[in-house]
C-alpha cells in the first residue's frame, strides 16, 4: 500500500493560485474519499479516512474529471455503482488495491465466516491475484457468469491451499 496518513481529516484545502481544474479535481477527491468513507462495505471490503483518501487521490490523477462527473462522482454517486469501462474499472481497482490491503480484508472475511486463519490467508492471497477479483467489486448487475467464475477462482485457490 503506497497511500497512508492520518485519518483525521479528508478535506484538502487549495491554495488560492490554483487553477479551475485543479480545484475540481480537488473537490472531485473530496467527494469521493467522502463516498467511500461513508460507506458501509465496497464490495465487501471497507475503507478507512486515510485508504478512503488515497484511493480517491488515485482515481481522480487516473480518469479524466470531466468523465468522473459524468459517472456521478461529483454527487457522491458509489464507486461500484458507476458504470465503468473494461479500462476505467482496471484503473479503478488499481487504486483500491494500492491503497486497501486486499488480502488481510478477504481473509478476514473468510476468519468471520469461519475458515482457518492460515487457510482462509492462503485463499486470500490466491483470489486477490486472480483477474475476476476487479470484476466482482465492480459488478453492478447480476451475473451469472460472473458468479460462476468468482466460484471457480474461489474453488480453485481453496483447492491450491488445502
Amino acid at each position: 500500500m503506497s497511500c497512508g496518513g492520518d485519518d483525521s481529516s479528508t478535506t484538502t484545502t487549495a491554495p488560492a493560485s490554483v487553477s479551475s481544474a485543479e480545484q475540481q479535481s480537488l473537490d472531485l477527491t473530496d467527494v469521493i474519499a467522502e463516498s467511500l468513507d461513508a460507506i458501509d462495505e465496497f464490495g465487501a471490503i471497507s475503507f478507512t479516512s486515510a485508504e478512503a483518501k488515497c484511493t480517491a487521490d488515485l482515481v481522480v490523477r487516473a480518469i479524466d474529471g470531466g468523465r468522473l462527473i459524468e459517472l456521478g462522482a461529483a454527487s457522491g454517486e458509489d464507486l461500484t455503482q458507476m458504470v465503468w469501462s473494461p479500462d476505467e474499472r482496471d484503473l479503478v481497482f488499481a487504486a483500491v488495491e494500492q491503497c486497501v490491503d486486499l488480502e488481510d480484508q478477504i481473509t478476514e472475511l473468510f476468519v468471520v465466516d469461519g475458515a482457518d486463519p492460515e487457510l482462509a490467508a492462503c485463499v486470500a492471497e490466491l483470489y486477490a491475484a486472480s483477474d475476476v477479483l476487479p470484476e466482482a467489486l465492480f459488478s453492478t448487475e447480476p451475473d451469472a457468469d460472473l458468479d460462476g467464475r468468482i466460484d471457480a477462482a474461489l474453488r480453485s485457490a481453496v483447492a491450491d491451499c488445502s
